[in-house]
């Protein structure tokens, strides 16, 4: 068997703001290896510091629901490794959330990794 020459990265946003359709084109027709969504920015993090202390919730909630649950049942199925910065001020959270959705939703979890400690 030969070895893979290569990782096929796409990433879907630049800023919390961006349209998910980015994840979508990748996941469905990109035929990517990692998909990467980037929504972290100065003000984005005032306003996740700001929604942590009034909602205990310091993450980007549309990642979870604009894209992680239309499109984990593909992106578990093709093994897209997912890398992004939407956990914000509560990556903990985030995994938390994403866990949630896929067990509801009957899927297998995958391994989902939130590294914390950069308050």
């Amino acid at each position: 068997m030969e070895a893979k020459k290569g990782l096929r990265i796409g990433c879907s946003s630049a800023f919390w703001g961006d349209s998910a359709l980015g994840a979508v084109q990748l996941v469905k027709k990109g035929n990517i290896d990692v998909l990467v969504a980037d929504y972290l920015a100065e003000v984005t993090m005032g306003l996740l510091a700001q929604a942590k202390q009034r909602t205990k919730v310091g993450y980007v909630g549309e990642f979870a629901t604009s894209v992680w649950k239309p499109l984990m049942k593909e992106i578990i199925e093709k093994k897209i490794i997912v890398v992004t910065n939407a956990g914000g001020m509560d990556p903990v959270g985030l995994k938390r959330a994403i866990e949630k959705i896929t067990s509801a939703a009957g899927l297998p979890l995958p391994i989902i990794a939130a590294i914390s400690g950069d308050d």
